[in-house]
């Protein structure tokens, strides 16, 4: 359930691509020997855990094959993670019975009743071919393979609540195989995922937010970061006026959305609201179900209501950020506001460098590739004037072939069309961060420090909040299913395109981190 692309203001339901047990399409199609031994490592594992659940090997194997197999079709029919940018390309609001139409084979009536959502309730078809495939897989394939599938979905994901069998092969596969971890996440850690999940989108994870912001989060801290995100947006309100390649018409439209964008810090208030949430404290997996069944409730209840804008999908103590299109607004968890990304007793240089860049970043999210095609109002609307329109896809062009050039590891680049939105972001929010900094400067004032002028340690600072090493294997997952590029990309990419780096560290023409002004990208 989200806000209607084309009328943020309501509530719909959404149908969306999924039902694998793989991150990504690609680890079902790619041909790399990598993926392949991936796949024979699945169906492995897929037996091993329904051995677990009391069927004998033979059983296991057998039905992991036919799992698998269903898993394989599902993925043919699914599209490409960079076609999914493509906000136009994935709306197609219809009613329940043009659904029907649409993708015959499945019981969609009966599915929806029995989630006890009313006939008149429209549905947004992401990604309608999908949808197609899937209902002729339920009309065709065996009843006995679903039942199979659905029971393997189930166990998948409720290994890390289950006795401890099940937990170490979920860990021995999803970590140790497909991440190359040497051996399994401290205890707290684990449960910690089960509460709250890596963003704070699983049911309890707003509740973790909560006793994090009692315990860990000054007041301070907001009101100093809220300073940081207001110098940003005057920063880019500024640039806007500057862009030479953008005409009046399409700045005059970008400066209303800019004003209009929502900025949340710290923690959403009023809370999240448990109580109806019953925790026994001698259940695990009761609790597990329980919540899932109370997050799912709460999620249906919102197609009676208008969209609420108070509400956040990333808990307080996620150490992350995110910037959301249909609510146009722009959200920074009390989490991500502590070194190294900021620090209240540090100056400008360092918390403009870390915080600062995030905030760019995501401010800048609204006006790259994806977001730009929505309005201030948060939806889905074309306000460019077409030749501008153009003149950007020409400079998101070189982005998109620059980061597609980098490495991730062995012999695997990047996806540049994939990363292109978050690329995008990395650069304009790093120089609009660099633009706010130099105000800030001015306010508060800086030294050197240990031999590094302001100007560095503002680019030290950004660099250091991605130090980071990954494992080869992991290194390889990411390459194909994640939106953002390789930490040491994100810097030297984006440094790459600081005329105020160069100036900073007196570059010159044939430095490695020096690209010349005719193939730095001026998009924002």
């Amino acid at each position: 359930v989200s806000p209607d692309d084309k009328d943020s203001s309501r509530n719909v339901l959404v149908l969306v691509q999924g039902g694998l047990g793989l991150p990504d399409r690609d680890f079902y199609l790619n041909a790399d020997a990598k993926f392949s031994q991936w796949r024979d490592a699945y169906r492995s594992h897929i037996a091993a855990v329904l051995a677990l659940a009391g069927d004998s090997p033979a059983v296991a194997k057998a039905k992991a094959e036919e799992i698998f197999a269903l898993e394989l079709a599902l993925a043919r029919a699914s599209r490409e993670r960079a076609a999914l940018r493509d906000p136009y390309a994935n709306y197609h609001l219809m009613t329940q019975d043009d659904l029907r139409v649409l993708a015959p084979g499945f019981a969609w009536s009966r599915f929806f009743d029995a989630l006890r959502i009313p006939r008149s309730t429209p549905v947004n078809v992401r990604q309608p071919e999908f949808f197609q495939a899937f209902a002729a897989l339920a009309r065709d394939v065996d009843l006995s393979t679903w039942r199979a599938y659905l029971r393997w979905q189930l166990l998948r994901e409720a290994s890390p609540v289950l006795p401890r069998a099940f937990e170490d092969e979920h860990d021995r596969f999803y970590n140790a195989t497909l991440k190359g971890t040497k051996s399994p996440a401290p205890r707290f850690r684990r449960v910690l995922d089960v509460i709250s999940g890596r963003v704070g989108a699983e049911p309890m994870g707003h509740a973790a937010g909560q006793l994090f912001v009692a315990t860990a989060f000054a007041p301070a801290a907001k009101a100093k970061a809220r300073e940081a995100v207001d110098d940003i947006k005057v920063a880019l309100a500024e640039r806007i006026d500057t862009l030479e390649w953008m005409s009046d018409a399409t700045k005059a439209q970008a400066r209303i959305k800019l004003a209009a964008m929502d900025i949340k810090v710290g923690y959403q208030d009023p809370p999240r609201d448990y109580s109806a949430l019953r925790v026994d404290s001698q259940s695990y997996a009761g609790n597990w179900l329980r919540a899932n069944r109370f997050e799912m409730s709460r999620t249906l209840a919102k197609l009676r209501r208008p969209v609420d804008r108070g509400e956040w999908f990333m808990a307080a103590h996620i150490v992350n950020a995110y910037y959301n299109t249909t609510r146009n607004e722009i959200v920074f968890p009390a989490g991500i506001l502590q070194p190294p990304f900021f620090d209240a007793d540090a100056d400008a240089a360092i918390n403009y460098g870390g915080i600062g860049m995030v905030i760019g970043h995501e401010i800048t999210h609204g006006f790259d590739d994806y977001g730009r095609q929505y309005d201030a109002e948060g939806n889905l609307r074309d306000w460019w004037q077409a030749d501008d329109a153009r003149r950007y896809s020409e400079r998101a062009a070189s982005i998109e072939k620059q980061y597609g050039s980098y490495v991730a590891v062995d012999d695997i680049k990047l996806n540049g069309k994939l990363t292109l939105g978050e690329n995008i972001a990395d650069i304009g929010g790093l120089k609009l961060a660099f633009l706010a900094f130099q105000k800030a400067a001015v306010r508060h004032p800086s030294q050197s420090i240990d031999g590094l002028t302001p100007e560095q340690r503002f680019f030290v600072s950004f660099a250091q909040v991605w130090r980071i090493k990954v494992r080869d294997e992991h290194e390889r997952m990411l390459a194909v299913s994640d939106p953002h590029s390789p930490p040491r990309w994100r810097v030297t990419g984006s440094l790459s395109h600081q005329p105020a780096f160069a100036a900073a560290f007196g570059c010159k023409a044939g430095d490695g981190m020096l690209r010349g002004e005719e193939s730095q990208a001026e998009v924002w």
